[in-house]
């Protein structure tokens, strides 16, 4: 709904908006390895915007696929470039001594 020209992003199944600011991409497979979560996770960022990743602060252009590290915590988060919430949430979670 937010990208309708972007056929890329229609077929991708396994992320989410988040309003129009944030791109959510959880891992669905069982950690068989705990307490260590190797994962990394393949996104497709939509074309139009820079997103961000929210654990890095990695700005990357939209139109392409990225892979993300995503370990067990840091699921693959990203937020828009020219976002003013993305600024505020990476804030808030270092307030709450998330080390980001």
């Amino acid at each position: 709904m937010n990208h309708p020209d972007d056929e890329q992003a229609w077929g991708a199944s396994d992320q989410f908006l988040l309003g129009a600011d944030f791109l959510v991409a959880p891992i669905r497979n069982k950690c068989r390895t705990w307490p260590i979560c190797p994962y990394s996770k393949e996104v497709y960022l939509p074309a139009g915007a820079d997103w961000v990743h929210l654990w890095t602060g990695e700005r990357f252009s939209g139109g392409q696929n990225v892979t993300v590290a995503a370990p067990l915590g840091e699921p693959a988060v990203f937020y828009r470039g020219d976002s003013s919430a993305g600024p505020d949430l990476v804030a808030a979670l270092q307030a709450d001594g998330f080390d980001i």
